[in-house]
């Protein structure tokens, strides 16, 4: 099975990497449509994550299952991204936070992993 959009029309995350791509469904009201905004306002005011440099986001194309992400490189970004921070952070493996379909995603793509890269980051 392979996943492709209609000719013409390209989806992608926004700010994948940063948080802006989750902390609300729709910038232009965010007051409206606000997602994790609160989660991450907790995080950084109660547990001093700071966003960039120990807290992340890594939206998806939601109509896709994980397969399809996977597909289309949403496996390897986030393998980056992951590598990256742990790197940054002196090899101190990251938490993953998912909500909804997040886990399904997450469960996905830790399965295509060996364990000594999950227990590594």
């Amino acid at each position: 099975l392979t996943y492709e959009n209609t000719p013409g029309v390209e989806v992608r995350p926004v700010d994948f990497g940063g948080v802006e791509g989750i902390r609300c469904l729709d910038p232009s009201i965010c007051e409206l449509s606000h997602y994790f905004a609160p989660v991450i306002d907790a995080l950084e005011r109660e547990a001093g994550y700071v966003v960039n440099e120990t807290l992340f986001g890594a939206p998806y194309d939601f109509r896709m299952a994980g397969d399809g992400l996977e597909q289309e490189g949403y496996h390897a970004g986030l393998t980056d991204l992951i590598e990256a921070v742990v790197s940054r952070n002196g090899g101190v493996p990251v938490t993953l936070v998912v909500h909804s379909m997040g886990g399904m995603v997450a469960t996905n793509f830790l399965a295509g992993k060996e364990k000594s890269w999950t227990l590594a980051n």
